[in-house]
């Protein structure tokens, strides 16, 4: 800051000579702007616009610095008259689009990115920017193709792959995903978030090694992600590796003690590793804190069932149907106990 300083006093003494010098005013403007002092740039161009209401640099610095204050409405009414005035402005269609999508006005901004390109086809950064709304939009295939434009134009930047990684996840294409991943950590994402969506992506291609080294890294990037040692636990329940799932959810739980998702996993590896009362303890505890999950009255049904505490588990899938009437694995652990106490009867 005060970069600009020397230009802004000989700009004073410009309009302290003619008050309606509005070239010093326009060239004040920009000097406020660059400086930070936007309220003040917007202050001059109003002078410029009052007295030239043609001016294109009044209303396209006024948009950018309305933009710059988060005056969204009225950058784009700017960007509009600019526009009016040079309708050939690829850029301001690019800088149009960005007000639109910080208003949410997300079809707007696709159709201004979209006239900046057709104007400018090699723009990289107006791709990267329609391909981030289309995503929103969950208009994937576009989104991908214009990530992938624009780094074919050159963007070679972190963002542009972690951004199309996470389009290639929704659209389930996980190897594609991982290898986005992959070269935005190359690229210097040293986030945990995404070595956590590189873990993630790891394991649902079975690569159960690679996804808990990324999930532990994410860790000592974050030490307080509850998600990272939640899904490294599940990784380890998936090998069989139950003291360790169990240390990790139990990890998660010191994070946020409610986590009923948490809960229910810590309970199922424990009545895998056959610590059935614990395994209880947890599942209740679960039902206690959120009692519409269908699937925790389940499994705690198969560890009463275990135990031999039948009417107990008979309760659990009972009410595993009364909020899921339809819920095939309940009815038939249901059925499995009737027939059993037939037998016995």
């Amino acid at each position: 800051q005060g970069r600009y300083d020397s230009a802004i006093a000989d700009y004073y003494q410009a309009i302290a000579q003619d008050d309606q010098f509005k070239d010093a005013y326009l060239r004040r403007g920009v000097a406020y702007f660059k400086e930070g002092l936007n309220d003040k740039a917007v202050f001059d161009f109003n002078k410029v616009t009052a007295a030239d209401p043609e001016n294109f640099e009044a209303y396209k610095n006024r948009a950018t610095a309305y933009a710059a204050l988060g005056v969204f409405n009225n950058a784009i009414n700017d960007y509009t008259r600019a526009l009016e005035l040079k309708p050939d402005e690829a850029a301001l269609y690019n800088s149009r689009g960005l007000a639109y999508a910080n208003k949410k006005m997300y079809n707007e901004a696709a159709n201004d990115f979209s006239k900046s390109i057709e104007l400018n086809p090699s723009a990289a950064d107006v791709y990267y920017n329609r391909g981030i709304v289309h995503g929103i939009l969950r208009l994937f295939d576009a989104a991908a193709s214009d990530f992938s434009k624009a780094i074919v134009l050159g963007m070679d930047d972190k963002n542009v792959y972690y951004k199309r990684g996470k389009i290639y996840q929704e659209l389930q294409f996980y190897d594609k995903a991982f290898a986005d991943y992959s070269m935005a950590i190359e690229l210097g994402g040293d986030h945990s978030q995404y070595y956590f969506d590189r873990a993630t992506m790891a394991g649902f291609q079975g690569l159960y090694d690679v996804a808990i080294s990324d999930f532990t890294v994410a860790l000592e990037l974050n030490p307080a992600d509850a998600d990272s040692f939640f899904n490294r636990g599940k990784i380890y329940e998936e090998l069989s590796f139950y003291d360790k799932a169990i240390s990790d959810y139990s990890s998660a739980l010191k994070i946020d003690p409610k986590d009923t998702a948490a809960l229910n996993a810590r309970g199922l590896s424990y009545a895998k590793a056959g610590k059935l009362d614990e395994a209880i303890e947890d599942l209740s505890r679960s039902i206690k804190y959120d009692a519409s999950d269908e699937h925790v009255f389940l499994n705690r049904g198969y560890v009463y069932m275990d135990k031999k505490m039948y009417d107990k588990a008979a309760n659990d899938f009972r009410k595993a149907l009364e909020l899921k009437p339809n819920f095939k694995k309940a009815a038939e652990a249901l059925g499995e106990l009737q027939k059993m106490k037939a037998k016995k009867g």
